[in-house]
């Protein structure tokens, strides 16, 4: 029984590693952070986000009519 808790200790132990391997890997293909919680951008990245931002007026003369 003990070594069955051993193996499973040291399984979850190598996937939290592997986790955290692809999540940095995340984080630097989407250019972002954590911090407190939160996720910030870069800023290259918000602003690019803020030029693919459309505005109510805009949304409402593109879209089409069963969208609104």
């Amino acid at each position: 029984m003990i070594q069955i808790r051993e193996d499973l200790a040291s399984r979850i132990a190598t996937l939290e590693r592997e986790l955290k391997i692809v999540l940095e890997r995340q984080e630097e293909a989407f250019r972002y952070r954590w911090a407190k919680g939160l996720a910030t951008f870069e800023s290259e990245v918000l602003s690019e986000h803020l030029k693919l931002k459309w505005g109510l007026v805009s949304y409402v003369l593109h879209a089409r009519i069963l969208a609104l």
